[in-house]
């Protein structure tokens, strides 16, 4: 996507040993049993579909290098009751984002194309705020490992 690698959500790496670095803290506190486990953010699923894009949501808001671009095709379908769990997994986490449904509806392609270009632009500046935080926590000589959970 102009520049940025798509990772789709089978894609994601399922390996435990992988994952336990992201889902650690989680796995510790016994909020979850398993590191794919979505019953702490959505404990009555029923669409593995639906699940899968819950878990990578939760992937992605602990992954410092992943941000999420949610497509669907249409807004009130089986994916509908996600919208809410993944804006509040995404948003409590800062993690950059964009949801386009209802992409059906959306005709001619130049505007989804506006808007992904517009959420790339987003991206950039994202990409700004990690470099500065990076820099200044180098240059920091109390380099805090608590500061930006993030990165």
């Amino acid at each position: 996507m102009l520049g940025y690698p798509i990772l789709s959500i089978r894609s994601i790496p399922k390996d435990s040993a992988y994952l336990e670095r992201f889902f650690g803290d989680e796995l510790a506190s016994g909020r979850i049993r398993d590191v794919l486990e979505i019953g702490d953010v959505w404990p009555e699923n029923y669409s593995a579909n639906s699940a899968q894009k819950v878990w990578a949501a939760k992937f992605a808001a602990r992954h410092p290098n992943v941000v999420m671009l949610d497509l669907s095709s249409f807004k009130c379908g089986h994916d509908a009751p996600t919208y809410g769990i993944i804006e509040g997994i995404v948003r409590e986490s800062a993690t950059p984002h964009v949801g386009l449904h209802d992409l059906d509806a959306n005709k001619p392609g130049g505007s989804i194309k506006i808007r992904v270009k517009t959420y790339v632009h987003s991206l950039k500046l994202h990409e700004e705020r990690l470099r500065t935080w990076r820099r200044a926590r180098t240059s920091s000589p109390i380099a805090s490992t608590s500061a930006g959970s993030r990165c």
